[in-house]
């Protein structure tokens, strides 16, 4: 923030301090020049008139943009000509909060009664001008398509700080995406990531909307990534966005002001596609601030929610059972029925198969370890294996309990659940049929 004072009646820079007239370089001001914004002109008394209340000038911060302060809101008012007007001007754009963009909203995503999905537009706005790179626009001046993946949690593809992938530095350094959606595929794969994403870019100093993006419950966070071109490898972007707010609702509206990174790839502090590779690479970091850039955002981002859809309750189907858990974590069971033989034949002594499998599978993330206990409603017909354990690592893998059969019957086997927020999970029973009803027990009869 700059001072500059002007006499009242000839309405040239004077120095209020014999650094008025020169910028931080030393270079002469253009008094002609349009002051950009986020300086401060003060008309000061003439000469002779003393101003010892200076200091009056720590108080700008506490007035608004473009509020004129008269001479007798400042205390003592004694010694300042009743003409003389202090005006502050702020600069309606201006950021100075942290650089929170790549930074992964704080938290486990929350989980929700029922899972839905939202619709949002989300509006990428170019705010490139000489206010962001003082030094000038470089010609051809452009942001190259924005893209990343729909994703949970468990899904991150950088993180300031640290080291650059090769889909980040390939986007940094050319803009080119292949790479990025190759690194995405397998958090599809896993189901961490819903897909991978790319949008247009607005222009420079311009914007552009994308309609109809859909995020899940389950996988309510976006990454997107775009470079600044012509640099060696400055980027921009957002980093796990949720927009599933900590209650499970969805956030109506979110804009996020972008600043340039750099992805610590390639050497070069000018705005050139051409650089020499950085050696060792080195970590990403924020630029904003220092080198060619102000600390004013390059871009914002914006993301507007345009509809709402609950998904249908949880159902059984065809060879399953599933049961509805609270804030919708369920457990599946499968198969939900089995049938084992009960004995193997005195006669031949042949060995028929008296056990059966089955498996269980948690499908949300358990806020920390899940035990699931099952227990046979009678051991002396069917007995069953356990307790199973389940972790934030491995809590989608599913897991085997085993079955054996010893005297002809009917059971059901309940699971008690317990730990990582499924306490309240009713999980459905699995019914087995120890021989065939009346048949053979010797059988071992398909679920």
């Amino acid at each position: 923030m700059r001072f500059l004072c002007f006499q009242r009646r000839r309405r040239q820079p004077i120095g209020c301090g014999n650094a008025v007239g020169r910028d931080r370089r030393g270079a002469t001001r253009d008094p002609n020049r349009n002051h950009r914004s986020g300086s401060v002109v003060a008309f000061c008394p003439p000469r002779g008139e003393g101003f010892p209340h200076f200091a009056a000038f720590a108080l700008l911060a506490l007035f608004p943009a473009a509020q004129t302060v008269r001479a007798d809101q400042i205390d003592p008012p004694t010694n300042l000509n009743a003409t003389a007007m202090l005006t502050v001007t702020v600069n309606d754009d201006s950021d100075t909060g942290p650089d929170n963009s790549l930074t992964a909203t704080a938290g486990a995503d929350p989980t929700v009664t029922r899972k839905s999905r939202a619709t949002y537009t989300i509006t990428i706005t170019g705010l490139w001008d000489n206010t962001v790179t003082p030094n000038g626009v470089p010609p051809g001046a452009h942001f190259t398509t924005f893209a990343g993946a729909v994703h949970n949690e468990d899904v991150t593809l950088l993180t300031p700080g640290q080291a650059a992938s090769a889909g980040v530095e390939l986007l940094a350094e050319t803009g080119r995406t292949g790479t990025l959606a190759n690194e995405v595929a397998p958090h599809v794969t896993s189901g961490n990531a819903d897909r991978f994403v790319s949008f247009a870019a607005p222009a420079s100093n311009g914007a552009r909307d994308h309609t109809g993006v859909v995020l899940t419950s389950d996988h309510p966070r976006i990454t997107l990534l775009s470079m600044i071109a012509p640099t060696p490898d400055w980027f921009v972007g957002v980093a796990g966005l949720r927009l599933l707010d900590s209650s499970g609702n969805w956030v109506a509206s979110q804009s996020v002001n972008l600043y340039p990174w750099d992805a610590g790839t390639e050497q070069g502090d000018r705005f050139n596609l051409v650089n020499p590779d950085g050696g060792p690479p080195t970590v990403i970091t924020s630029i904003r601030g220092r080198g060619q850039f102000t600390g004013k955002p390059i871009a914002r981002i914006a993301f507007t929610r345009t509809a709402v859809e609950q998904a249908p309750a949880a159902h059984t189907g065809s060879g399953a059972v599933t049961a509805s858990a609270t804030r919708a974590a369920t457990v599946t069971v499968t198969p939900g029925a089995l049938r084992v033989a009960a004995v193997d034949d005195p006669a031949t002594g042949d060995t028929y198969e008296r056990r059966a499998t089955y498996t269980i599978t948690l499908t949300r993330r358990p806020t920390g370890t899940v035990t699931i206990t099952p227990q046979s409603s009678d051991p002396a017909i069917a007995a069953v294996t356990g307790p199973l354990t389940f972790t934030r690592s491995d809590w989608d893998t599913p897991q085997t309990l085993t079955v054996t059969g010893a005297a002809d019957g009917r059971v059901g086997i309940d699971h008690r659940i317990n730990g990582g927020g499924y306490d309240a999970v009713a999980v459905p029973e699995a019914t087995v049929t120890v021989g065939d009803g009346g048949g053979d027990p010797r059988k071992t009869l398909a679920p």
